[in-house]
């Protein structure tokens, strides 16, 4: 149950122009050891990446008015990546045009933006390569989903500060979404077939294994959400209650045979 507390009598009261002087402050992240905030600002009407020194108190900021920031995430105490959207060629499409994009801002280089994947070797066009699915915290190498020359949507890890790739996982050309565990290491994957075949497959580190499989689907029947921390996998569904519409709930399945074991909300 939620409690909500009584406002204390001595809390203080601010003005129109206390908030007034607040900067303009979006996609507010604290870095992980918790010495540094990050946010995206204006600056004279210019869109900004912002670092303040929680300690001190001093700023440093970069402008980011060539795309539109979608999320920003600390990959360690030393790397921004901020997803964005922004228009440029893809191979096989005439003209520019708007495709999702992760760029790594590093703080020990001066800010420098790197827009990761961009030319590499491991991937064809793609038009949306923001999804951060993991991070792997020994290395702080990015875990991004990316279509290769055949289609396939595989996972690569990128060296954020050297902007280099390779290939830890293979997926296909239906692969619909990732699970990936707390150490950056891919679980699972979800495939969604046109013709109503769905599969979950379970990851061992070199092959996939089925562990749950229907066909007859008009739609995905449950979306994955991660791993949980006992190695479960979080998915959820939708159903219909007579007179009340649509519904949907938390579940923690086996990722050894497919069975759900329980709700989690």
């Amino acid at each position: 149950a939620l409690a909500f507390c009584a406002p204390s009598q001595a809390q203080q009261t601010y003005s129109v122009a206390d908030f007034a002087a607040v900067p303009h402050m979006e996609h507010a992240r604290i870095s992980p050891d918790g010495s540094k905030l990050a946010y995206t600002s204006t600056n004279n009407g210019v869109p900004s990446l912002v670092i303040m020194d929680l300690s001190t108190g001093a700023l440093r900021g970069t402008e980011i008015d060539n795309f539109r920031t979608e999320n920003l995430r600390w990959g360690d105490d030393s790397i921004l990546l901020l997803s964005a959207s922004i228009a440029q060629g893809v191979q096989g499409v005439v003209g520019d045009v708007d495709v999702g994009v992760v760029f790594s801002f590093d703080l020990d280089d001066g800010l420098r933006a790197r827009q990761l994947l961009v030319n590499s070797r491991n991937t064809d066009a793609n038009f949306d390569t923001s999804n951060i699915v993991g991070i792997e915290p020994a290395t702080g190498r990015v875990l991004l989903p990316a279509r290769d020359q055949d289609g396939f949507e595989n996972i690569l890890s990128v060296d954020p500060r050297a902007n280099t790739s390779r290939q830890v996982a293979n997926g296909r050309q239906y692969t619909q979404a990732w699970a990936v565990d707390s150490n950056g290491q891919v679980a699972a994957r979800f495939d969604y077939r046109w013709t109503g075949m769905q599969l979950l497959r379970a990851f061992d580190g070199e092959n996939w294994r089925t562990v749950d499989e229907r066909s007859d689907q008009f739609r995905p029947s449950f979306a994955v959400h991660g791993i949980l921390a006992d190695g479960r996998l979080a998915v959820s569904d939708g159903f219909l209650i007579p007179d009340q519409g649509r519904r949907s709930r938390l579940f923690a399945m086996s990722l050894d045979d497919g069975e759900v074991q329980s709700v989690l909300f």
